[in-house]
């Protein structure tokens, strides 16, 4: 059964220089999920010493992952190698790690310090990283990683640095995953931690995963509508792409924000966009390591000849629209047969 993952974040700087770090990619096991949270002052490297920290932090994972298979005992491994890489590090200071990797229907992992890994479900919580050691913290050259799972990957898994689950209720973050679409719950969280005086108290950041079940149409699959014509893409999602999680934005700029923070599996891409020519969003998606299907909805016969050339998959033109899902389902069944 082929399985999709949602996947959404949102970061916040607490004041100065934001030292969270995210990084998520695929792997043959699944998707894996990294976050650090820098530990400002620590280490030789003074204040910017905790952001150096959660820059090698997700680096270190990221290669190191990709070098042999996974298990909850390996990402312990893993991150007790990287406590003594930090340690040895001149300017790096200290940080603390989430490291969680996704599969169809499990998530397990590893985690050291005071981010947190929560499955939520039906107003239920387990809190995944319930048994980790806040400190020392990774960079200490003592730090003691703390496995977890393999556990069912059930509900919303929502992973974030302290200044999420210190500044956000358990009770709001569980109401938010209840009613928040998964394209803005990252978001919504983060903003949630807010102060009346409109800053933050920390640095704060979330990461919001779901899976889809290919099977029934992908659920609630995330669609990316590169189109800069407001009327047209609102009366177009409302009559055509309710089977979708829409994000809809209207230039070459908010689209590459929008691929940082999300994982699409449809991109819809107009040719004449609010800062240039629609073919730069189709290359970027297209350098992608799993890039999503591309369509392009160009009114004009030539915008959708250069979408094409760019790496688009298919074409619907704006005047026939209503042939859309037919356009979109044709092109995800030959995805999930290649």
């Amino acid at each position: 059964m082929a399985v999709v993952i949602s996947l959404h974040t949102s970061t916040k700087a607490g004041g100065g220089t934001n030292q969270d770090r995210v990084n998520y990619f695929e792997h043959t096991q699944g998707t894996i999920v990294l976050i650090a949270d820098g530990a400002g002052g620590q280490g030789g490297g003074g204040q910017g010493g905790g952001g150096i920290a959660a820059d090698c932090c997700v680096e270190f994972l990221r290669v190191a992952c990709s070098q042999q298979r996974l298990t909850p005992e390996v990402c312990s491994q893993l991150l007790c190698a990287l406590d003594s890489k930090l340690r040895a590090h001149r300017a790096a200071g200290e940080c603390a790690a989430v490291m969680a990797v996704m599969g169809d229907d499990m998530v397990f992992g590893a985690s050291v310090g005071d981010s947190e890994a929560w499955l939520v479900e039906g107003g239920k919580t387990v809190v995944l990283t319930e048994s980790q050691y806040r400190k020392p913290l990774l960079g200490t050259g003592e730090a003691i990683p703390v496995e977890f799972g393999p556990a069912p990957f059930a509900g919303t898994l929502v992973i974030g640095t302290d200044g999420l689950f210190n500044y956000v209720s358990r009770k709001l973050i569980i109401e938010s995953v209840g009613r928040t679409q998964i394209v803005q719950l990252a978001e919504a969280l983060c903003e949630a931690a807010r102060l009346p005086s409109a800053g933050f108290q920390d640095d704060t950041t979330a990461v919001v995963c779901a899976r889809h079940c290919a099977e029934a149409r992908v659920g609630r699959l995330n669609l990316l509508l590169v189109e800069n014509h407001a009327v047209f893409a609102e009366t177009v999602t409302r009559e055509f792409l309710t089977q979708y999680e829409v994000v809809r934005v209207a230039a070459i700029g908010e689209a590459m924000s929008a691929l940082d923070r999300a994982l699409f599996g449809v991109v819809l891409v107009d040719y004449d966009l609010d800062d240039g020519k629609g073919v730069e969003v189709v290359e970027a998606v297209k350098s992608l390591p799993e890039p999503p299907v591309i369509i392009a909805i160009s009114a004009h016969d030539a915008g959708n000849e250069a979408l094409m050339k760019a790496g688009a998959g298919a074409i619907c033109k704006k005047a026939k629209f209503h042939k859309i899902c037919e356009v979109l389902d044709q092109a995800l069944t030959e995805r999930l047969g290649r």
